[in-house]
């Protein structure tokens, strides 16, 4: 178990690398310099995010390893974390707020390219509503990871990696090199990505519960007889 968890982690690992490395040629000969220089902007803006994550994902993953043998604890955890989830969600609306009405001033301070201001107008904001929403998924990644759900969360990473880059390579052939399109299809990408996530962790963590609820109920069972 702990060989293929390696396995698959490591594997989404390199497989990662490689999309990023091996994909820039074409999206440097769709895009041009200018337009993918804003992509480059993009993974820097996601690093930044991390730091905003400020270690709560490893966190929600070190008490959920601890909690996930008591159904008392594992509920109070829950508990705790919807809160956290809050607070992740009002950070994510406010820099999305900020990022809409500072839009002019990121595209002439930040960025100050050529490209059509339009164009530079959707992707800002396209690209900030993305970080926002990755970081949103921060948490409920690490409750996966706690569960020890490893190949399984791998298996998803490698399912969105694949939509973000090779597929986002092909939404660009289909419907034109313009770095907006680009950003527009990662929003869909981010939304069922968060969405993905939400559901296989309330349902990995609903089956905890149940588990443990079930156990005390035979536990009772087997006293009373």
């Amino acid at each position: 178990m702990l060989k293929k968890s390696l396995f698959y982690t490591y594997f989404i690992q390199i497989y990662s690398a490689l999309i990023n490395v091996l994909l820039v040629p074409f999206y440097l000969n769709l895009l041009g310099i200018e337009q993918f220089g804003l992509i480059g902007f993009f993974t820097l803006l996601q690093n930044i995010m991390m730091i905003l994550d400020g270690g709560i994902s490893s966190s929600i993953s070190r008490q959920t390893a601890i909690t996930k043998h008591n159904s008392f604890l594992f509920n109070d955890f829950l508990f705790i974390f919807r809160k956290i989830i809050i607070s992740f969600s009002f950070i994510a609306i406010f820099i999305f707020i900020f990022t809409y009405v500072m839009n002019d001033y990121i595209i002439n301070t930040w960025i100050k390219s050529n490209i059509n201001k339009d164009v530079l107008a959707i992707s800002t904001i396209s690209m900030f509503l993305v970080v926002a929403l990755k970081y949103i998924s921060g948490p409920f990644s690490g409750i996966l990871i706690g569960l020890e759900e490893h190949t399984l969360l791998s298996k998803l990473n490698f399912l969105f990696i694949t939509l973000k880059f090779p597929m986002g390579l092909v939404v660009l052939y289909i419907f034109g090199s313009s770095v907006s399109n680009y950003f527009i299809y990662q929003i869909f990408v981010s939304i069922f990505e968060l969405s993905t996530l939400f559901i296989v962790a309330k349902y990995k963590s609903h089956i905890i519960i149940n588990k443990k609820s079930i156990k005390k109920e035979e536990n009772k069972s087997s006293f009373k007889s």
